[in-house]
């Protein structure tokens, strides 16, 4: 007669509307079509899912997601970095062939068009998905470094009169409206071409980028949370030249300033 029961077993909270499907059918639900997905094939010649980006950052160069559980996760690639951060459990996943298992606290960092799958989370597994555009590396780069300073490839010898890269972030970070290499060099003891090299090995980025950089995010902040006028902006954050900043903000958001205020405006009213 028990078999004619039906399963009480306890069914986990806090599904979302692609969980309650994936975990009575096991089967990966696609919910970014049609817009989010086309099929390229790989060099291997299988089929590979391609997320496009303007699915995720139609509203900001930063998107992020919950991780879908109960279903196996197709291979696909993106034209995006990727960070994973694993909130708690463990997920498998297979990155360009190689099969890695993230842990609780664990945080992977996918490049753009590497292929990688993710096999079926369980009840307790919480992957989180932070998908950004290129232009904030440098900046999830620094937080990294400043997180991870026992690291010993983001260190300098504590030494007297020696810094630590992360110290010299810093610097940049408080003093990036007027800062230049060789005042840096000066305030660290160091030479500046030797102190240029050095930035450009241990962060991927010369100092003038990142020192761009760190005037466009504040130049981000001032247009969306101020009413200063553009040159005021452009001038608060270090450039005498209006067109230049004009220029510079095109190359790195992909908006002029008025347009992202524009933009960042709709957004807000939502």
């Amino acid at each position: 007669m028990d078999k004619d029961l039906p399963s009480l077993a306890p069914r986990p909270a806090f599904l979302d509307a692609v969980e309650e499907i994936q975990i009575r059918t096991g089967k990966n639900v696609n919910d970014l079509e049609p817009l989010g997905f086309h099929i390229t094939e790989s060099e291997i010649g299988h089929e590979i899912l391609r997320m496009q980006g303007k699915y995720f950052f139609d509203s900001g160069s930063i998107y992020m997601s919950k991780h879908h559980r109960f279903a196996d996760m197709p291979l696909h690639n993106h034209d995006f970095i990727e960070m994973n951060y694993m909130y708690s459990g463990e997920c498998r996943q297979v990155i360009d062939g190689r099969e890695i298992r993230l842990e609780q606290g664990q945080i992977c960092i996918l490049d753009m068009n590497v292929p990688h799958s993710i096999y079926a989370l369980g009840e307790n597994d919480i992957l989180v998905n932070q998908q950004m555009l290129s232009h904030y590396v440098p900046l999830l780069l620094t937080e990294l470094m400043r997180v991870y300073q026992l690291d010993m490839n983001f260190e300098l010898d504590h030494k007297p009169g020696k810094a630590s890269i992360i110290d010299i972030l810093q610097y940049i970070e408080q003093h990036y409206r007027d800062c230049t290499l060789p005042q840096l060099g000066a305030a660290f003891s160091f030479n500046a071409n030797y102190l240029g090299n050095l930035l450009k090995e241990q962060t991927g980025k010369t100092f003038r980028e990142l020192v761009q950089t760190q005037r466009m995010l504040h130049a981000e902040t001032l247009l969306r949370h101020t009413n200063h006028s553009i040159s005021e902006i452009a001038y608060e954050v270090g450039y005498e030249s209006l067109g230049f900043f004009y220029r510079k903000f095109k190359e790195y958001s992909g908006y002029t300033p008025s347009q992202y205020r524009e933009c960042q405006g709709r957004v807000n009213e939502v």
